[in-house]
């Protein structure tokens, strides 16, 4: 059975299940802009994008959420409380918050790698990006985005595969 529904989303193009709409943000943008952004778009990651389309990091709202959280004795550790003040200072830019080597995918990959991706990192939102030969200055472009993908895309194809259908 688990062969069957590995083999049948390798099948699954990440380009059919992509969202293409993307809600994004700037590196340059500030921590209370992403906060405000969290909120209003129910999403639980972001892409962090120059040029408006260039991704160069995503912005998680559980890594947002770890440093509300951080342990008590993490806060007695002087360097730790500095880097958690100076984060979540309002007026702070994104792109000190932002992971800068997120997991990413191409369109043409199979559903069943982006699962494997989603399971083997922790992350449950993918940018899809393809090959972009654009530089920036000081900032490290991953691809041009193209999509994303979240886990609650995943399982209409899951169902399918499952299911035995499509």
């Amino acid at each position: 059975m688990r062969r069957d529904l590995i083999k049948r989303l390798g099948n699954i193009a990440v380009a059919d299940i992509m969202t293409t709409d993307v809600i994004t943000i700037a590196p340059d943008a500030t921590m209370e802009e992403l906060v405000r952004l969290f909120k209003e778009s129910d999403v639980e990651g972001i892409p962090v994008v120059v040029k408006e389309k260039y991704l160069v990091g995503m912005a998680y709202l559980r890594d947002l959420l770890q440093l509300y959280f951080i342990p008590k004795y993490s806060l007695s550790d002087p360097d730790r409380l500095y880097a958690l003040m100076s984060v979540l200072a309002p007026n702070r830019p994104v792109r000190d918050f932002m992971d800068s080597e997120p997991v990413i995918v191409g369109p043409n990959a199979s559903a069943s790698h982006l699962a494997y991706l989603m399971m083997h990192n922790g992350v449950y939102r993918v940018p899809v990006v393809k090959k972009a030969s654009v530089k920036v200055k000081g900032v490290a472009v991953k691809g041009e985005l193209v999509g994303i993908v979240s886990i609650s895309d995943m399982v209409p194809p899951i169902f399918e595969a499952v299911l035995g259908e499509g």
